[in-house]
């Protein structure tokens, strides 16, 4: 979109690579991980610029713990099918992933450095026992949430008809969101 001067769409992108995946194989459709990968994008897409435009934090910190918790809420397009997966729902997930995205983001950007500085093996060394300690302490923190009390309300069933039905819910709250009725 940039090459032809036209403004992109961030949807239309996700779709794109979404089709791309699917005709060099068709049966990542039928792909948990697809599903949900791309399920939690376009939650996140469609959900966090309404959510995010409802409050504006005025501090480095309020700002964080905000656009944590809408990225979180927006994730939640993701909850049916986790439920129809795996049978259970994570109930710390706000208070996970306060910790877990800005450590998977770290983690990404020192494992893009590493890929770069490969070369340079003393720095290579480095950035790979960083990257190590960062993904044993991601692990830790997901395993501790994990292990409060009540972390997950397991033993729960969805049928895919109650999928559809939640869909159409989520595209109300979508409405409800975007217009100017929205309290907020």
């Amino acid at each position: 979109s940039t090459l032809l001067n036209r403004r992109g769409s961030r949807l239309n992108s996700l779709a794109f690579v979404a089709l791309i995946m699917l005709l060099y194989n068709p049966n990542w459709l039928f792909d948990v991980g697809f599903q949900l990968s791309f399920i939690a994008v376009t939650s996140i897409l469609v959900f966090a610029p309404i959510l995010q435009a409802k409050y504006r934090a005025r501090t480095r910190v309020g700002k964080y713990v905000w656009t944590s918790f809408v990225i979180s809420v927006a994730q939640l397009g993701t909850a049916p099918f986790v439920i129809y997966y795996f049978f259970s729902f994570p109930v710390y997930f706000l208070l996970a992933n306060l910790v877990v995205i800005p450590l998977i983001t770290i983690l990404l950007y020192w494992l893009v450095l590493l890929v770069i500085m490969i070369e340079i093996n003393y720095v290579a060394v480095v950035l790979a026992y960083l990257s190590k300690a960062l993904a044993s302490l991601l692990i830790a923190v997901v395993h501790f949430v994990s292990q409060l009390p009540y972390a997950s309300i397991d033993g729960l069933s969805i049928y895919p008809y109650e999928m559809v039905l939640l869909g159409c819910l989520a595209v109300s709250f979508h409405y409800l969101l975007s217009s100017n009725k929205a309290i907020g």
